[in-house]
């Protein structure tokens, strides 16, 4: 799906066609005839389109003459978890900027660029590209911790269960014993182990 996003009279907006400044966020469903489309369209090398839609893609920067293309990588929630599965995974998001255009691309929805869509970040518009990315790094920090607060009160909550089961005395005394040693180990660092 192709969306062009705009600020029109202070309100975040839905273009029916691209205009100069405006944003180009394409999410799922899309094939890959569609985004040869859009590397023609708006004259963007196609694994500046493709590259983010692979999950090991690692985040970084790169330049071909007047398009650069910014890699980064946000955490989403797994739907997908199983047990021994990771509550959380990262995913790539491509922005590319060109001369007139600011395009994103993600293989999944990503809620980062929704509340951008959605008009819920402060002062967001499209037309001020540095702002735009620095705020997309924002909302990624944002997002990141969000993600470790939620990690870190499922292992609490984990953790106090093992301490309430009266059958599992060797694993509450490992859990203290990590524990002891992670916090000591925040505070001196051992020099011979």
């Amino acid at each position: 799906m192709v969306q062009y996003i705009a600020k029109v009279d202070g309100q975040v907006t839905r273009l029916e066609e691209p205009a100069p400044d405006c944003w180009v966020n394409i999410t799922p469903p899309f094939n890959h005839e569609e985004l040869e489309e859009i590397a023609q369209r708006f004259e963007v090398p196609i694994d500046f389109l493709t590259d983010p839609l692979d999950l090991d893609e690692r985040s970084r920067y790169e330049r071909e003459e007047d398009v650069r293309l910014i890699i980064v990588n946000t955490p989403l929630l797994n739907e997908l978890e199983e047990e021994i599965d990771a509550i959380f995974i990262t995913v790539p998001v491509g922005i590319i900027l060109t001369p007139d255009y600011i395009i994103t691309v993600t293989s999944f929805e990503n809620p980062i660029l929704k509340r951008f869509a959605d008009g819920k970040v402060k002062n967001f518009d499209p037309e001020d590209e540095r702002m735009f990315v620095l705020q997309i790094f924002e909302q990624t920090v944002l997002r990141y911790l969000n993600c470790l607060k939620q990690l870190n009160l499922k292992r609490n909550l984990i953790e106090q269960e093992l301490y309430d089961s009266s059958r599992n005395k060797e694993l509450k005394q490992l859990l203290s014993i990590e524990k002891a040693w992670y916090t000591s180990s925040t505070r001196l660092v051992p020099t011979n182990c």
